[in-house]
């Protein structure tokens, strides 16, 4: 708090011409705020040495007075006696120069270091600022000081991409293991093994699998419904903020004791597991300091958490999953004329690539093509008004252009248009799909009204599936589906029971 304080009355001091008036309202700003500043619990972890969890933990149960209610007492008692302290050593401070001039420029790119002064500690607060390096140096600073300034800064943000990037790929190869993974609960009591996986072409009909050689696909097992209340806490906490922590400290620092480890069977495991793929304790090299580390870690805690801030994702893609299965089990046909375009759309423009770089010609549209021509036309006609002049080397520079303008237009002229008949006709490749199949288009229209379900139909039964999911802590009986569908076929039903069945947690 006293270095956020001291921040903002250093930046009056050095932009304020009223420098009383801007002090008293900044301190009544400061006394009016209903929540922390950004930043407080950040830069109080840092200092303090400690776990983003293990702080804020702390400080929201143990605490005697709200957080608020303590920075607001905090700024009562001390702005006055900060704020002249700051004023007295005002002068001394931008003679000193590096530091002041620095941190002088606004927002955010790299990071400076920039001593704030207390009177009896002196402690490092990081900015950030959003200008070029080259502009932020100062010009009369030696060329070797420039670089070594240039090779900190450069060195840091590759440390801090290279520790991202190994935090992640620790992240990804948990979620790796956990697709793996089954949790099971017999009379010896609960234990985590290894497993395939569930087969998620269970899901899938039968002949669309054969018909596509589609290969196994294997997700996570799910939970066990007498999972005891302790473990189902602890898998409630992975990829929260203490879990991450915990990866960070044992991947990236010395790590929590074998035998405080041993309480959490969930993390032992992954940790086991991630041993045996080579990711042991310390295997990277943690070249960031405590601060830039906490920074880093800081903001990939944040961009997990605000994936799943809300059920945004795990709604679309569970209404995806419903109208595709839906569509694949009750809509067969229409799934695989869909499919099919979806295909010779592909090819044709494989095949446009194709024939493009072979005569080494683009393809553009026959619009495309007259709006080059016509802007070129009008630059033609400019320069040739510009020739007009009497200045003679003016007239040489219009000359130069309208002759290349005249070859521009040339060549958008040459450009190969884009036409249908560059491919086979769609009413041949229809003729021949139907020369092709079995079924007359009349027998088709008759099979889709008689066996499939209508696109509307469809839509309906996935809202009536997605509300079965998500309110009912048990599967439905195929009473309770038929009461939901009540003109529902025998088919819409077997197939909403099964689906269901398999996904209901």
């Amino acid at each position: 708090m006293h270095n956020f304080i001291s921040a903002v009355i250093l930046n009056k001091i050095r932009s304020s011409k009223k420098l009383d008036a801007d002090l008293l309202k900044a301190k009544k700003d400061l006394q009016s705020k209903k929540r922390l500043p950004n930043g407080i619990m950040t830069n109080a972890e840092a200092f303090a040495g400690l776990e983003a969890a293990v702080m804020r933990n702390f400080m929201e149960n143990n605490a005697r007075k709200l957080q608020i209610h303590l920075f607001v007492y905090y700024v009562n008692e001390h702005f006055d006696s900060i704020a002249s302290t700051l004023k007295e050593k005002n002068l001394s401070f931008k003679k000193e120069g590096p530091s002041s001039s620095l941190s002088a420029q606004p927002g955010p790119s790299s990071s400076s270091v920039q001593p704030v002064q207390d009177g009896s500690n002196t402690k490092d607060e990081y900015r950030t600022f959003s200008i070029s390096i080259n502009k932020a140096l100062r010009k009369d600073l030696p060329k070797e000081i420039e670089e070594i300034v240039k090779t900190k800064l450069e060195s840091s943000i590759k440390n801090a991409s290279d520790y991202y990037s190994q935090f992640l790929l620790v992240v990804n190869s948990i979620v790796i293991i956990m697709k793996s993974t089954a949790f099971v609960v017999d009379s010896d009591g609960f234990h985590v093994e290894s497993s395939e996986g569930y087969n998620i072409l269970g899901l899938l009909p039968d002949e669309f699998v054969q018909r596509n050689s589609i290969q196994p696909l294997f997700s996570s097992m799910p939970l066990p419904k007498d999972i005891p209340n302790g473990l189902r806490e602890e898998l409630g906490v992975l990829f929260t903020d203490q879990h991450l922590s915990l990866i960070a400290s044992h991947c990236f620092g010395s790590g929590a004791r074998s035998s405080n480890l041993q309480k959490y069977l969930v993390e032992s495991f992954f940790f086991e597991e991630l041993e045996k793929n080579g990711i042991k304790k310390d295997t990277y090299k943690n070249l960031l300091k405590q601060e830039e580390k906490v920074a880093v870690t800081t903001k990939i805690m944040t961009n997990i958490k605000n994936m799943w801030v809300s059920n945004n994702i795990f709604t679309k893609l569970l209404d995806r999953l419903v109208s595709v299965l839906l569509k694949l089990h009750l809509a067969d046909s229409r799934a695989n004329d869909y499919m099919s375009y979806i295909a010779e759309k592909k090819k044709e423009r494989e095949d446009k690539k194709e024939k493009g770089a072979e005569r080494n010609v683009p393809v553009v549209s026959s619009n495309r093509r007259r709006e080059l021509v016509r802007k070129e036309y009008k630059k033609k006609k400019l320069e040739q008004k510009l020739q007009k002049m009497a200045d003679k080397e003016k007239q040489e520079k219009c000359k130069h252009h309208v002759q290349k303008s005249e070859q521009r237009i040339n060549f958008f002229k040459s450009l190969r248009k884009d036409r249908g008949s560059v491919l086979p006709s769609t009413s041949a490749a229809i003729g021949k799909k139907k020369e092709n199949d079995d079924l007359s288009s009349a027998e088709k229209e008759v099979k889709a009204i008689d066996d499939e379900s209508s696109r509307s139909r469809l839509k309906s039964l996935k809202f009536v599936a997605k509300h079965l999911l998500l309110s009912l802590e048990k599967p439905p009986t195929i009473e309770r589906l038929k009461k939901e569908i009540p003109d529902g076929t025998e088919k819409e039903v077997n197939t909403l029971d099964m689906l269901i069945r398999i996904l209901k947690p």
